[in-house]
């Protein structure tokens, strides 16, 4: 296994010490190994634990769609509609070429992108520098388009208020990760100072990861692991189990599929995904990025200590 992320080799350690553990189980029992990979470690969950167990919860599911000669989406509960729109991934972390790229992009079909919210800044730093990811959106959507805004985490809660405050007027699709998921507590104080919608889940690796923020209703878009080799991978069996999303027992607000990520609706029941709901609207945006080298600058600055 490789990832751009890092941690290849700790992954690997991880996956290793698998091997005796599960030589000569049966390979349909997917539930049983899941649980007994995650219940029988001392530690759990993280972006090292997590993504050594994706991937062999995902083999699995291939395992079993090849045996059974059917696609893992039959198996998943089957298909729920024919075309689904998608968002595709412009940059801008540099983004002296974000209009020209959005152009790009048009010219593909796409009808949605989304981009990089601001370059290096500081804890406080001057509110001049966020006039440019203002420009950069309004630029964007002059051109007819809609788009999504990631912060990747980058900003301190100082700057990411005014940000998301100024980004407003010129409606986004949404802000990605304004702050950083470990401070659920800044991310719901900033919910209710926005009007943005707020999306937020490729750094959380369970579903006990993504539940203090179905418990505060603090995000409208929620954003498991996608499926690339460079990012932790999702874990099947507790994203699309349906009796074990019943087993979590947390009522809260019901999120739809949304492609690569899930979209907050009205009820108060269980994720609507744990009910396999069939009521999707054709209006969905889904995951169509490749490999985000912003993400790789923000890990070199997390490293210089430039975010909490």
């Amino acid at each position: 296994m490789k990832t751009s992320q890092g941690h290849t080799e700790a992954v690997e350690g991880t996956l290793n010490g698998y091997i005796t553990r599960f030589i000569g189980h049966e390979a349909d029992d997917i539930e049983a190994l899941w649980q007994d990979a995650w219940r029988k470690s001392f530690y759990r969950g993280g972006p090292v634990f997590m993504s050594a167990l994706a991937g062999i919860d995902i083999a699995l599911w291939d395992l079993k769609a090849r045996k059974l000669n059917v696609p893992i989406w039959q198996l998943l509960g089957g298909k729920v509609r024919d075309r689904v729109n998608v968002y595709a991934w412009i940059g801008g972390d540099r983004p002296s070429d974000v209009e020209s790229a959005a152009k790009e992009r048009m010219a593909q079909g796409f009808k949605a992108v989304k981009m990089n919210a601001t370059e290096d800044v500081g804890w406080l730093d001057s509110p001049g520098l966020l006039k440019a990811s203002v420009e950069r959106l309004k630029t964007v959507k002059a051109l007819g388009i809609d788009a999504g805004v990631d912060f990747h985490g980058r900003l301190h809660r100082p700057m990411a208020k005014q940000l998301a405050k100024a980004l407003e007027a010129h409606c986004p699709l949404f802000i990605e990760e304004p702050l950083l998921s470990e401070h659920p507590e800044s991310i719901k104080e900033l919910y209710g100072l926005t009007t943005c919608p707020i999306a937020l889940g490729e750094r959380l690796y369970s579903r006990w990861d993504f539940k203090r923020f179905f418990e505060d209703c603090s995000v409208d878009i929620i954003q498991p692991g996608k499926f690339r080799p460079h990012l932790p991978g999702l874990n099947l069996t507790y994203f699309f189990n349906r009796h074990s999303a019943l087993r979590w027992n947390l009522r809260a607000p019901s999120y739809r599929s949304h492609g690569g990520s899930l979209r907050r609706c009205s009820s108060t029941s269980l994720p609507s995904w744990a009910n396999r709901s069939r009521c999707l609207s054709p209006d969905r945006y889904l995951h169509a990025e490749p490999p985000d080298p912003g993400d790789e600058r923000g890990n070199a600055l997390q490293r210089r200590g430039r975010r909490v």
